[in-house]
């Protein structure tokens, strides 16, 4: 039963991630970014406290105005994910490319692996899924596993089908022991909460 319900989901998000990607960018605009945050004022007191705690010398015009900014990217970030269930190699390195590849050559060539850091800034997403046809290396992506065994299969069919290799946060040591045909490159998002009794505890932005 559960592999049915993958197959329909799957084939559901297919169709409707058909839609260009100029119409998905209007429904974020008119319709999701409103939604987020005049409706369902989706984590606004949060996002509000951060950003006076983060830059007490800025008004509330100008707080208003870095929070209006986040909603709208987190609304295209959104239409970005759907989309990605039915968008193209091709359409995807037309919005995509590595600055410098010739830097990760230069230790590939020396069996080196190595690690990429980024925050959760542009389509992550995008980024991760088609980096293994973007540099030479075996592209190894840890990812936050769901709570739903089915969103948790699409969402990791969706993610590796360029080759990316992904698998839950927990599994990065094992997967990192593993012995592989070429040196690997381990993508990471690193802005986030560490385990609160196993992380380091300082002071950012007035945090």
């Amino acid at each position: 039963m559960q592999k049915v319900l993958i197959l329909i989901i799957n084939i559901v998000l297919k169709i409707v991630a058909v839609l260009p990607l100029r119409v998905w960018f209007f429904i974020s605009s008119y319709l999701i970014f409103p939604l987020l945050f005049y409706i369902l004022k989706y984590r606004k007191e949060v996002v509000f406290n951060n950003l006076r705690n983060s830059f007490p010398n800025k008004s509330e015009k100008e707080i208003s105005e870095i929070a209006l900014k986040f909603y709208k990217y987190l609304a295209d970030n959104i239409v970005e994910t759907l989309k990605s269930f039915n968008i193209s190699e091709e359409e995807l390195n037309k919005r995509i490319s590595l600055k410098n590849p010739e830097l990760l050559e230069k230790y590939f060539s020396e069996g080196k692996n190595m690690m990429l850091s980024v925050g959760h800034l542009g389509n992550y997403e995008w980024f991760g899924s088609i980096l293994s046809k973007k540099t030479i290396y075996k592209v190894l992506v840890p990812y936050r596993k769901l709570t739903s065994p089915i969103g948790e299969e699409v969402m990791k069919a969706n993610r590796s089908k360029f080759g990316t290799i992904v698998f839950p946060t927990l599994e990065t040591a094992q997967k990192l022991k593993k012995k592989y045909d070429k040196p690997y490159l381990l993508f990471m998002a690193n802005d986030q909460s560490a385990h609160p009794y196993k992380s380091y505890w300082t002071r950012f932005l007035n945090q």
